[in-house]
């Protein structure tokens, strides 16, 4: 019987896996030995050459950790030059109307893509012929609960790899994009997600909202995005302060997926 091989991908920023790692170990890496699955470790991670700042979240002046990277056994590991990234973004596709949802200057819209950016970096890593299924993790976050990596399975199989699971929580209208469990097949509507932005931003013409967009995304490409994860997880910001978090939907996407059904069978008429 064939062996699950599980790509663990990490996105982000490293700002706390000095606190987070025993979280990992055992609600992640140790629940996929004990479902008799093999994993491997890729990570992507956004590395400001000053340090970095988040007025929303609160952190000033806060430093990336780099030396608790050796904590883990990566395949693969590729520290991305923020600065020059940030340099790439073409502004001219944002309006103004485009960041009322944050009205911050587009300092939360640079954040979502440099995510993005991480997340697709990470993505391209995996040789995809090597895996079954892509795990999407930040390093920020302390796991409260364990991945049901058994019910995940079940879903990529009974859904015959059209499904990408997502946080049962904080859904914001859309889908929590903290983590996510991907067949191989269909992991690249994730893991491609940057790609998509010029594209959200004409059909839907709404502010980009990172859990808002990955639901259209997810709709665009066909994928069924109702099937979720409840693992609980809380950020661990970069002053090492563990966020409060809400552990309910937040606001449904009922509402947005029917708006964004419309316009996509607009878009196909």
């Amino acid at each position: 019987m064939k062996v699950a091989r599980i790509a663990v991908c990490f996105f982000g920023l490293n700002r706390s896996l000095s606190i987070t790692l025993p979280s990992i170990e055992r609600n992640i890496f140790d629940q996929i030995v004990n479902c008799g699955y093999e994993y491997s470790i890729f990570g992507a991670l956004m590395n400001p050459s000053g340090g970095f700042s988040n007025v929303r979240s609160g952190e000033i002046n806060c430093m990336q950790e780099v030396q608790s990277l050796a904590t883990i056994h990566f395949s693969d590991l590729v520290l991305i030059d923020q600065d020059s990234f940030d340099k790439t973004i073409n502004y001219k596709i944002f309006s103004p109307h485009h960041d009322s949802e944050y009205q911050d200057g587009y300092a939360s819209i640079r954040n979502i893509l440099r995510e993005m950016f991480s997340i697709r970096t990470v993505y391209s890593m995996v040789p995809k012929d090597k895996f079954d299924y892509l795990l999407f993790l930040r390093l920020d976050l302390f796991y409260h609960t364990a991945l049901n990596l058994k019910h995940a399975i079940e879903v990529c199989g009974n859904t015959e790899g059209r499904a990408i699971l997502t946080p049962s929580w904080q859904r914001w209208g859309g889908l929590n994009d903290r983590f996510a469990f991907a067949p191989t097949q269909c992991a690249e509507v994730y893991g491609h997600r940057l790609d998509a932005v010029p594209q959200y931003l004409a059909e839907v013409n709404e502010p980009l909202q990172a859990e808002r967009m990955l639901l259209y995304t997810f709709m665009r490409k066909g994928v069924e995005y109702n099937h979720y994860l409840e693992m609980l997880a809380s950020r661990v910001r970069g002053n090492k302060n563990i966020q409060p978090e809400f552990f309910d939907v937040g606001i449904d996407n009922v509402t947005n997926a029917s708006r964004f059904s419309g316009i996509i069978k607009s878009l196909a008429a």
